[in-house]
């Protein structure tokens, strides 16, 4: 799969593109071939997630996402770069969070009682200290009234 994104980010810059970025969380686990396949910035996710992050004035988030996104370090270890720490669930909350991912909010829903997990899980992180949860994918911040209605 680098070598399909990195191919493609080539072709973005041959174009003219200033930047390049990559839509999905997921696939950051190629971005340092990516970016070294290129010669204008790529745009980490995780960087902009860091970002926002920091300008609320925060330094311990819990993350949700797929389970690539939470169990592999391309993400948390851009967020620890940058001072925060970075609290996930345990491995049945790390599930659960994957599977709603995929089989429900990839799907346009999220049913009453996944928000109901997903309130707990984020308890749960809140309870390791995390001081709001990070929610990487972007179908939550599609909707506001989704992540309003799921957080609470």
């Amino acid at each position: 799969m680098g070598d399909i994104l990195a191919s493609a980010a080539q072709r973005l810059e041959a174009s003219g593109a200033d930047c390049v970025l990559i839509g999905t969380n997921t696939m950051h686990r190629v971005a340092p071939q990516v970016r070294s396949a290129i010669g204008v910035p790529l745009l980490h996710i995780a960087d902009v997630t860091a970002d926002a992050i920091l300008a609320q004035g925060l330094n311990k988030v819990g993350l949700l996402g797929t389970r690539f996104t939470m169990e592999q370090p391309f993400y948390v270890d851009c967020l620890k770069a940058r001072g925060i720490e970075v609290v996930v669930p345990d491995e049945a909350g790390r599930t659960e969070v994957h599977r709603i991912i995929f089989e429900e909010l990839c799907q346009g829903s999220v049913r009453p009682e996944s928000r109901v997990a997903l309130q707990a899980i984020c308890a749960g992180l809140a309870g390791q200290g995390g001081d709001a949860p990070a929610l990487p994918w972007w179908s939550f911040f599609r909707s506001k009234t989704l992540l309003l209605n799921t957080l609470g």
